[in-house]
């Protein structure tokens, strides 16, 4: 869908979805140069440190965000996200490095809100 979208001679400045996505579709958005939102399971492994893995559960996430190592992938930004009684976790990325750096709280809620929109949609039309 994003290589049709960009035939069309639109540019996507975001890609945005559930936790359903592989790593190989994240590499693909990373060559595209696409940045994306994600929700990823409370488990999956990311590092502050290479070579020292640890769940996404287990860190202390400020509301600005956390730059991690995503396994197999690269540098990301996780956010988390109270849900009715259980915290959601978000990868936030941008292809250029800077970006992924300045990335905040404004940056998350505002691509959370439109992700939020869509799925609300989905719902309405299941």
């Amino acid at each position: 869908m994003v290589l049709e979208v960009k035939q069309w001679g639109i540019i996507a400045e975001w890609v945005t979805g559930d936790s359903w996505y592989s790593v190989e579709n994240l590499k693909f958005l990373r060559n595209e140069k696409v940045g994306f939102l994600f929700g990823i399971a409370d488990n999956r492994k990311v590092s502050l440190v290479p070579g020292q893995l640890v769940q996404v559960k287990t860190l202390e996430i400020p509301k600005t965000g956390l730059k991690v190592y995503l396994k197999e992938f690269g540098w990301v930004k996780v956010f988390c996200q109270p849900f009715k009684h259980e915290p959601r976790y978000y990868i936030l990325y941008r292809p250029e490095s800077e970006a992924l750096e300045q990335l905040n709280e404004a940056d998350f809620k505002r691509v959370h809100d439109e992700h939020w929109q869509i799925e609300c949609y989905h719902r309405v039309l299941k």
